[in-house]
């Protein structure tokens, strides 16, 4: 087939496509002043008739709605940018339209002007197509999206406001438990031990509530401090030693000598990302150890560094599948009715969220049975100065 018969049936083959296509295809002059060519689809989603676009190519402007008309001219959007960039203008735009009987449609529309070789601009073109349905959708979404982000807010709100309320009595009745928990009867004694330890386990699980709370309402500590790092890491240690004790637990604690231990950075914090960190650790670990490792992930300039923080244990580990969702709000490794340990699935996010506001990172490393590995990257200062706060 020669060139000649190719070019002709290519022609044929793209007026029979934008004839039937339900798209509407439009070709104007260079000017944008004259309608060369629109598609029949134009007169099914606009309602209206070809002919007067023919007549008058600026008519179609007052069929858009107000509001996406009235900063906006797509005829003259379109010439400026051909003005400015030549063959490199595009038209870009969603838009909604009014059809005669009222109804508002959604119109997503695609130009760019055309070129020959010599760099004059014969004409533009380009393809309209209706959106409105997945337009509807997208807006539904984002309806759904404010209105359960509102639900939520409503919530921490409601959760925050009760604090008192619940924690009040829950203090007395751990103060009550405590008080049985000294009488000589073998009974009572054990019957005031059991409340204490309930109380305390409402009263640990409603103040991780409130915490995590406060983080989302943003009602937490950002004032940063001049601290030594291993001081501060070295106290986290020396809370949990008992603990680690009793449990035949090794807790130690090591810092690489390349890193910088006077930094100055929001420490209240990172005391408590640190805290949730080992506590979780020792609370899944049986034997073996917990180690807490700092150390200098990059330095950026002379007063700016990457501090990482690692807690390593060698616990039960955490399953590959649920590695993604751990720092979830209210997300437990093992369900509370296995009873295998405490915890209320709270502790994680609340690290998550705080390492976060401070502009880090976290990743988790684990295998089953083998244990695990939380590293936490944070953006912290260098300080200079002489003294620094421990707590």
């Amino acid at each position: 087939m020669s060139k000649t018969k190719t070019i002709k049936a290519f022609s044929k083959f793209l007026s029979q496509l934008a004839e039937r296509s339900e798209h509407v295809y439009w070709l104007s002059s260079p000017d944008l002043q004259t309608i060369q060519y629109i598609s029949p689809a134009y007169e099914k989603i606009w309602g209206r008739e070809l002919q007067e676009l023919y007549e008058n190519p600026e008519k179609w402007i007052t069929f858009l709605h107000p509001e996406d008309a009235e900063h906006h001219h797509p005829i003259h959007v379109m010439k400026e940018r051909i003005q400015k960039l030549g063959a490199e203008a595009k038209y870009h735009e969603d838009y909604r339209i009014i059809r005669p009987n009222g109804e508002i449609r959604w119109i997503m529309d695609r130009g760019f002007p055309i070129y020959d070789d010599h760099g004059n601009c014969l004409g533009v073109t380009g393809v309209a197509l209706e959106v409105t349905k997945e337009k509807q959708a997208e807006l539904a979404l984002e309806k759904a999206k404010i209105q359960a982000e509102t639900a939520n807010r409503a919530k921490t709100i409601f959760l925050a406001n009760i604090s008192h309320d619940v924690i009040t009595p829950l203090v007395s009745i751990n103060m009550l438990g405590d008080i049985l928990s000294e009488n000589p009867d073998p009974k009572e004694k054990n019957n005031g031990a059991m409340i204490a330890s309930c109380a305390k386990r409402l009263l640990d699980f409603f103040s991780n509530c409130l915490q995590s709370s406060n983080v989302e309402l943003s009602a937490w500590e950002s004032t940063e401090e001049v601290f030594w790092l291993t001081t501060m890491l070295s106290e986290v240690c020396e809370l949990f030693l008992l603990t680690a004790k009793n449990k035949g637990v090794k807790l130690t604690m090591t810092c690489d000598a390349t890193t910088p231990t006077r930094l100055k950075g929001q420490r209240s914090n990172l005391y408590r990302v640190v805290l949730n960190l080992v506590g979780n650790a020792l609370k899944f670990t049986q034997e073996g150890s917990v180690t807490i490792h700092a150390f200098l992930v990059n330095k950026i300039d002379e007063e700016h560094v990457q501090i990482g923080i690692e807690v390593k244990d060698t616990g039960i580990g955490i399953p590959e599948d649920k590695q993604t969702v751990i720092f979830e709000r209210l997300h437990r490794l093992m369900p509370a009715y296995e009873g295998k340990t405490e915890g209320h699935g709270i502790g994680l996010y609340i690290v998550d969220q705080y390492v976060k506001r401070m502009g880090g990172s976290i990743t988790v490393k684990s295998q089953v049975n083998k244990g695990s590995v939380f590293t936490v990257t944070l953006p912290l200062k260098i300080s200079s100065e002489e003294h620094a706060a421990s707590l």
